[in-house]
Formats: C-alpha cells, structure tokens, sequence
C-alpha cells in the first residue's frame, strides 16, 4: 500500500511508467504486474480503480484475524511453501474455527501461488470440488 501510495500517478505516462516507479520498492516483476492491473486509462491519464486510503484506514481491521465463528464442513487451505502466511502456529486457531480442514503445500511458490504455479493449484481445486 506504501509503494501504491507513493507512486508518483500524475508522472504516469504508461504502465512502463507506473512499473519502473514501483520496481524502486517492489522488486519481484510478477507482483508489481498484479498491483498493476488496478490500474486504469482515463481520458485524464491514469487513475487506481481500488480506493487507496479507504484501504490504508482500515488496513489494520481488514487484515485480522477473524474472531468468532467456526464452520465444520470441508475446507482446503492451499499455501505457497515460501509463503509464511499459514504456519504452524496458525494450526491451533484453524483447527479451532474449521474442524474438517486440509491443508496443501505447494513448493517452490509464494503468496501468490495460483499465478506462480496454476496448473498445481487448479488440480488441487478441481480435487477438493469434486469430493
């Protein structure tokens, strides 16, 4: 959200523009190509289709963990191997929330694994919808 907000949108030309801006602070060219796509061509220039500050208030609260609730019928975690979102000590809360869940490493992949490795993510999807 910083890189987002601090990208210089008036200097914006292209997307290449918008692009060398964001690669001074993100590095990896396949997120700053999913960042992009909020992104819009306007008659003015460009313009993000995403609120930027509604999302920099309430980040804090969008990003919690959820509180209450439970949900006992089938539910597939799938994870990046290089990803730290989901780790052990998530276990206890997940299990606490979702008694019947399974969870899927997909090595060599991030937080982003359905782009990193699609064919690998799909398979595991289309396997779980069809039980």
């Amino acid at each position: 959200l910083d890189a987002l907000s601090n990208l210089d949108i008036d200097q914006v030309k292209s997307r290449g523009d918008a692009d060398k801006q964001l690669a001074e602070t993100i590095s990896e060219k396949g997120v700053r190509q999913f960042l992009l796509k909020n992104l819009k061509k306007t008659d003015d220039g460009y313009q993000w289709r995403l609120n930027l500050k509604a999302l920099r208030e309430n980040y804090q609260q969008i990003s919690a963990a959820v509180s209450k609730g439970q949900y006992d019928g089938p539910v597939l975690f799938i994870k990046g191997g290089s990803s730290n979102y989901l780790t052990e000590k998530h276990q206890q809360d997940v299990a606490a929330r979702f008694s019947n869940a399974s969870v899927k490493v997909i090595e060599g992949a991030g937080h982003w694994l359905h782009a990193e490795k699609p064919r690998i993510f799909n398979r595991l999807v289309i396997e779980f919808i069809a039980q």
